[in-house]
């Protein structure tokens, strides 16, 4: 026969629970899902964001209240996202945005949620949405699906790839079965503050690489890279050059040579060193 609980026992190991679960609690950017760290702000409802995610946001991605020395625009309350040109009403609905999602200064993107504060035109949306920062994004690697600022965080914490980075030089390490078994696989790189996927795809004689850039389509031709093909012995090496593809959920089709770099699997030793250099232009 079970022993009676009383009131006070029952509220005591209550908060004693409370108390555990905050010591075991893990704060995160709401943004982009790290830790967050003491270069932080905090909004007047005290929800945290790290220092590099306040700069492309004025207001909180939670609760759109402001930030501690910053102004809200005028004509605007300062919890109501940035570039509304009235003020929310007393049940939280914008006066000046109707259910489509409209307003004065244009449409909100759909990515607003997890955090997009744009108002485009209607002409311009479409290819926002596509390109947006704070789309829906696929990793290519587990094919899990979030906001495209999280895919740093997972993949440092889920996908550690072999590499190192040394400046802007990623070192590669690659064994013969890999080159010679293995269909397709990607590397996520992070070099330049910047988030690339260097991929390698594998044929009966070939091996196809490239190296595709996650971010604006317009910055893509901003980059160029290197790859580099060395023997451990560091007695013999190839070098190539490519272009930097924006990047697309499909592998590229290999229509285009210039948008690849092909190697034949005879030229590749028993185990090689892969450095990729990645450059601005």
């Amino acid at each position: 026969m079970s022993a009676a609980v009383s009131a006070d026992q029952l509220n005591s190991f209550l908060e004693k629970l409370d108390i555990l679960c905050e010591k075991l609690k893990v704060e995160d950017c709401p943004i982009c899902d790290l830790k967050l760290t003491e270069e932080r702000s905090t909004c007047t409802n005290g929800h945290g964001i790290c220092g590099s995610c306040k700069l492309v946001v004025n207001v909180c991605p939670v609760c759109y209240a402001s930030y501690p020395g910053d102004e809200p625009a005028q004509g605007a309350s300062a919890h109501s996202p940035p570039k509304r040109s009235r003020q929310c009403t007393e049940n939280g609905e914008d006066m000046n945005v109707d259910e489509s999602g409209e307003s004065g200064d244009g449409k909100r993107c759909i990515n607003a949620p997890r955090g997009c504060q744009a108002l485009i035109s209607e002409s311009e949306l479409v290819a926002h949405e596509m390109y947006c920062p704070f789309r829906l994004y696929t990793c290519k690697i587990c094919n899990v699906e979030f906001c495209l600022r999280k895919l740093q965080g997972h993949c440092e914490r889920s996908h550690k790839s072999p590499n190192r980075v040394i400046k802007n030089d990623v070192f590669l390490q690659v064994s013969p079965n890999d080159v010679q078994n293995c269909d397709r696989v990607y590397f996520f790189l992070h070099v330049h503050n910047e988030i690339f996927w260097f991929w390698r795809n594998n044929t009966e004689r070939f091996v196809y690489f490239g190296l595709q850039y996650c971010g604006d389509p317009d910055k893509a031709n901003k980059f160029q890279y290197t790859l580099e093909v060395v023997s451990l012995d560091k007695k013999s090496s190839l070098k190539f050059g490519g272009p930097v593809l924006f990047d697309t959920p499909e592998m590229p089709r290999y229509t285009h040579s210039e948008d690849y770099i092909m190697i034949g699997k005879n030229m590749i030793g028993a185990e090689s060193k892969f450095k990729v250099t990645v450059r601005k232009v």
